[in-house]
């Protein structure tokens, strides 16, 4: 039974405000810890302070500087005891990134209790491109890790001195279910494995598997159809008591988008994804991969950045085009650009980006060792 749970809550707004459905989320959740820590990246304007204040004193203000896995970094390792941290039953990293909750949260919490999991959270990811990892907008760690030396050690290196959101989500989101299960640690969600995805599919999620949240940036410009925006306005106004302005009012101002003004893609004007190219699987790419010594992984992409931390015993390289400005490394590993590099017998180019782009770049690669990992 957990007697102790503690909750380490991010929030991000670069002009330093809280808004209605982060106060209606703390509100809901607040109940649900013995100790509540809120981190701002960035600035927090004095009134927005002063309500949140309300839910606890441990209000942190820290540097905008790798997203909510350095929030969570900063508050484990400079502002927590360690000894007391061994000592708890639970703690909860969760962020300002959701909607919701759409459902009662203490069951939530009570069902995952019961469950023989050392870490969880509420979705996963399982595109086959990508290792199986929690999402990182809610992620409950129990006292086995938490007792555990690994555990401040995964947080001490995790490399998050980046706001490049590709970079951070490989490094924590992915990493840190890699490692914890490659540490002996058991996992796993409240909606389980599934081929749908939380961001693109919310009515299915909150229908089929009661998950409390929906994704702020699903209602974005590149984000759910007219026709699954109409089912989740429709299962909130018949299913929940949440109050639907707090989502109006945040997309509006995030988006400068009207939820109820049909203000999403709708289907007619989904772009499908171009077919051509086969669908490999992480798995299948570092098979193919065995017989080169060395790697050339062409695009920066959360795909790309992901697959060049699991390539063992050969040298890896990011190739970028000739135009693309950024930075000579990325987690250690080179970057060069297109016209820095040349092909022989010994290496292969994988082409790690979206499934448009892979298709251009068969049409005018002419290297003769190329996957698409698309």
């Amino acid at each position: 039974m957990i007697k102790a749970r503690w909750g380490i809550f991010s929030i991000y707004d670069e002009n330093g405000a809280i808004h209605q459905y982060i106060y209606y989320y703390l509100d809901n959740i607040r109940k649900c810890f013995d100790r509540l820590i809120i981190v701002c990246n960035g600035r927090l304007d004095e009134e927005a302070g002063n309500h949140l204040r309300k839910y606890t004193n441990e209000i942190i203000v820290r540097e905008n500087i790798g997203g909510d896995a350095g929030a969570y970094q900063h508050i484990i390792l400079n502002y927590l005891d360690a000894a007391e941290l061994a000592n708890i039953d639970e703690l909860v990293l969760l962020n300002d990134t959701m909607f919701g909750p759409f459902v009662d949260m203490q069951t939530v919490f009570h069902k995952m209790e019961n469950e023989k999991y050392h870490f969880w959270g509420i979705t996963q990811n399982d595109n086959i491109c990508l290792p199986s990892h929690i999402q990182s907008y809610f992620i409950g760690m129990k006292k086995e890790m938490l007792s555990n030396e690994c555990f401040l050690e995964f947080w001490k290196a995790l490399d998050v001195r980046t706001n490049n959101i590709k970079i951070v989500v490989c490094n924590f989101e992915i990493g840190l279910t890699s490692y914890f299960q490659e540490s002996g640690f058991t996992w796993g969600t409240l909606a389980g494995e599934t081929k749908e995805f939380l961001y693109a599919n919310p009515y299915f999620f909150l229908k089929e598997k009661q998950v409390p949240f929906i994704k702020r940036k699903s209602f974005g410009a590149y984000g759910i159809t007219q026709s699954e925006l109409e089912k989740v306005i429709w299962f909130i106004q018949n299913n929940t008591r949440y109050p639907l302005e707090y989502i109006c009012e945040d997309v509006k101002l995030k988006y400068s988008r009207n939820v109820f003004n049909g203000y999403a893609l709708s289907d007619k004007n989904i772009t499908e994804d171009i077919h051509h190219l086969p669908q490999l699987s992480l798995k299948e790419v570092l098979t193919l991969l065995e017989p080169y010594k060395k790697v050339f992984v062409y695009g920066l992409t959360i795909y790309g950045i992901s697959l060049a931390k699991c390539v063992k015993n050969r040298e890896v390289e990011f190739v970028v085009s000739n135009e693309y400005y950024n930075e000579r490394f990325v987690n250690g590993i080179k970057v060069s650009r297109f016209s820095e590099i040349q092909e022989d017998r010994q290496s292969c180019m994988v082409v790690a980006l979206s499934a448009h782009m892979c298709e251009e770049m068969r049409q005018r690669l002419k290297w003769n060792n190329v996957i698409y990992y698309c």
